[in-house]
Parts: structure tokens; C-alpha cells; sequence
């Protein structure tokens, strides 16, 4: 579940093969707006926001893994 879960967060091949984020921003998700700020040149931003999806990640895992092991523990 948390890896699934994980894997979510982290699509882009699918997104950026199909519409490269468009029309517009329509489809953007945060790892193409990483991706993008990184072929820019801007990599303090990508490194920034990079740093933000992994400190979402870990937070969302921690939380989900607290919850499974919660009612593992009432069964």
C-alpha cells in the first residue's frame, strides 16, 4: 500500500509521453514541473522543489505505515 501509494506521487513517464504536461498546465504534475525547471538551467529550483516531494513522501509514508501498523495491532 505505501508503495503503491508512493509510486502515485511520482508519475511522470506516463504524463510527459502523452501530453508533456499540456495543453497548458492542464496536466502538469510535480515531477514534470521538476523536469522542466531542471532543463531550464534553474537547478536550485528544481533542487528546492525536489526536496519538498521527498519531504512530502516521506511524511505521507510515516503516516500510512503508522496507520497499517495501528490496525494490524486491533485485529
Amino acid at each position: 500500500t505505501v508503495l503503491n501509494l508512493l509510486h502515485g506521487l511520482k508519475v511522470f513517464e506516463v504524463v510527459y509521453v502523452l501530453t508533456n504536461g499540456g495543453p497548458g498546465y492542464a496536466t502538469d504534475v510535480l515531477y514534470t514541473a521538476i523536469f522542466k525547471e531542471f532543463s531550464m538551467g534553474r537547478y536550485g529550483v528544481g533542487t528546492a522543489l525536489s526536496s519538498i516531494l521527498f519531504l512530502f513522501m516521506t511524511i505521507v509514508g510515516y503516516f500510512v505505515v503508522r496507520l497499517m501498523a495501528r490496525e494490524e495491532a486491533r485485529d
